[in-house]
C-alpha cells in the first residue's frame, strides 16, 4: 500500500503538464483521480498518522485547480475572482489546521508528534503562499474562456457526486471514522459551493434572458 503513495503524486504531477498544455479535460480527470486514489490509501491504507496527515494536505493543491477552472464568472473585475477562489479555498485549509493542528502549539521540537505534523504546516504554508502567483498565472486562460469554464463545473459536478456517494456507501462500515470523514468534507464542502454558485450562475443567466 505504501508503494501506492506515489501514483497520486505522479497524478498530480502529469495533471500540472497537461494543463499547461491546453489539455483541460484530461488535466482535471488526472487530478480527480489522484485525488480518489489519495481518499482510497487514506480509508484503506495501513499507514502512520504522518504519512496520512501529508497525503491529506496533498489535496489541496488539486482542489485549487478544479476550484480556480470552476468558478462561474461572476465579476468583471479580475481580482474579485481571485478573492473568490482564495474564500473558497480558506474552507478546505480551514479544515485540515483544525484537524491536524489544534495542538501544534504545545509540540515541542524532537518530539514525536513535532515531526508529525510539521510536514503539514510547511505544505499549508507553502499552499497558501502559491494561491495567488497561481492564480495569476493561469487567470488569462481561465476567466475568459466559458468553454473551459463549463468543462470545469461539469467535473467539480461530477467530483461531488463521487465524494457523497463515498461518504454514504462508508458511513456504516468499519473504515469510517473521524479521519475519513474529514478528509471526505475536505473535497465535499468546496465543491458543494462552488455547484452552488454554478445552479445561481445559470438560474440567473436563464431568468435574465427571459
Amino acid at each position: 500500500m505504501k508503494k501506492l503513495i506515489f501514483v497520486p503524486i505522479i497524478g498530480i504531477i502529469m495533471g500540472i503538464l497537461l494543463m499547461y498544455r491546453g489539455s483541460i479535460y484530461y488535466g482535471l480527470e488526472m487530478y480527480i483521480v489522484s485525488i480518489l486514489t489519495i481518499i482510497f490509501i487514506i480509508i484503506f491504507g495501513n499507514l502512520s498518522l504522518g504519512t496520512k496527515n501529508i497525503l491529506q494536505s496533498m489535496i489541496l493543491f488539486p482542489i485549487l485547480q478544479i476550484i480556480s477552472i470552476s468558478i462561474p464568472q461572476l465579476f468583471e473585475a479580475t481580482y474579485l475572482r481571485y478573492v473568490l477562489i482564495c474564500a473558497i479555498m480558506l474552507i478546505p485549509i480551514y479544515s485540515i489546521a483544525k484537524g491536524q493542528l489544534v495542538s501544534f502549539g504545545n509540540l515541542e521540537p524532537g518530539s514525536k508528534k513535532f515531526y508529525v505534523y510539521l510536514p503539514t504546516v510547511i505544505l499549508i504554508g507553502t499552499i497558501v503562499a502559491t494561491i495567488m502567483q497561481y492564480v495569476n498565472i493561469t487567470s488569462d486562460v481561465y476567466s475568459t474562456s466559458m468553454g473551459i469554464i463549463s468543462v470545469g463545473e461539469k467535473f467539480a459536478t461530477i467530483f461531488l457526486a463521487i465524494s457523497l456517494l463515498i461518504s454514504v456507501f462508508l458511513s456504516d462500515t468499519k473504515y469510517w471514522n473521524k479521519y475519513t470523514s474529514d478528509t471526505l468534507d475536505i473535497c465535499s464542502d468546496s465543491m458543494l459551493i462552488v455547484f452552488v454558485m454554478t445552479v445561481i450562475n445559470k438560474t440567473a443567466i436563464i431568468v435574465i434572458s427571459q
